[in-house]
């Protein structure tokens, strides 16, 4: 059932282009989220990382569960990187977003 919410991805935008594995360690996650915040800026980090939480929700498995808590956790790490960034580290970070947040749509894929 569809209630015909879109969540807007990018093609070109891929946490795994960082290492980024649901089944890695902790330590592992939190190295590539450095490197993903560091090319993508932390606000389509954490919108990006919400997104795969989202579906993950729904199901019912016990893997699923398991990685729905592991992105929950990567999240609140993300966060808590972002929180503790100086001044200029965070406008750095900002204007990142933004440059991510203004491509051109033809980059854009919708998943329902």
């Amino acid at each position: 059932m569809t209630n015909g919410v879109k969540i807007e991805l990018k093609k070109t935008c891929t946490l795994a282009r960082f290492g980024y594995r649901l089944r890695s360690t902790k330590a592992d996650r939190r190295k590539a989220l450095v490197r993903a915040i560091k090319a993508y800026g932390s606000r389509y980090v954490i919108q990006k990382l919400v997104v795969l939480r989202t579906y993950r929700k729904a199901k019912r498995t016990p893997t699923d569960r398991r990685f729905y808590r592991a992105l929950d956790a990567d999240i609140r790490t993300v966060q808590a990187l972002r929180d503790g960034m100086s001044a200029s580290a965070r406008t750095r970070d900002l204007e990142t977003s933004r440059a991510w947040s203004a491509t051109p749509s033809n980059q854009k894929v919708f998943c329902s």
